[in-house]
């Protein structure tokens, strides 16, 4: 069986989604979710004193998941670029631009950093929870991506970076 990750992409075929689909859940969902619990723990402080810990505790909470995941983003790859969605706008990088992939599989969610050689239009990194990633696997995403730029490059594809 061949053991190679990717073939030759034709030019109609649809981009590689990067990113989880959980990435809206963590960028929107949980901050908004974590407020209303926040919400309703201060208003149940208004009519007990032992609710306001909870309260503050749960706007804290929603304070830092809203900060932590705020620059989380959607990343697809076709054949020659990398494709960052900034709010709903596409925003189209030469692969060449990429400096650096590090993964840390240890935060929780597993978050991928992707680093630029210049300054672009997503800045100078583009952070992601990588599709199909978990403690022990980067995901074939990912895997896919250090093959892309390890062909474009001449380097030897190096699977096992996982530091960040």
């Amino acid at each position: 069986m061949n053991s190679e990750i990717s073939s030759p992409e034709p030019a109609t075929a649809l981009p590689l989604q990067l990113s989880s689909d959980v990435t809206a859940v963590y960028k929107y969902v949980l901050p908004i979710a974590l407020g209303g619990f926040a919400l309703l723990a201060a208003v149940a402080a208004v009519t007990s004193s032992d609710a306001l810990m909870p309260a503050v505790v749960l706007g804290a909470a929603a304070i830092a998941a809203a900060l932590a995941f705020r620059r989380l983003r959607r990343v697809s790859l076709t054949a020659n670029e990398l494709i960052v969605w900034q709010r709903s706008e596409p925003l189209r990088i030469p692969l060449s631009e990429i400096a650096d992939v590090r993964y840390a599989p240890w935060s929780s969610p597993p978050l991928a950093t992707i680093s630029f050689r210049n300054l672009t239009v997503a800045g100078r990194e583009v952070k992601l929870i990588p599709r199909g990633a978990g403690l022990v696997i980067q995901g074939r995403a990912l895997a896919e991506l250090r093959h892309r730029l390890a062909a474009l490059s001449g380097s030897p594809h190096d699977q096992s970076r996982r530091g960040a």
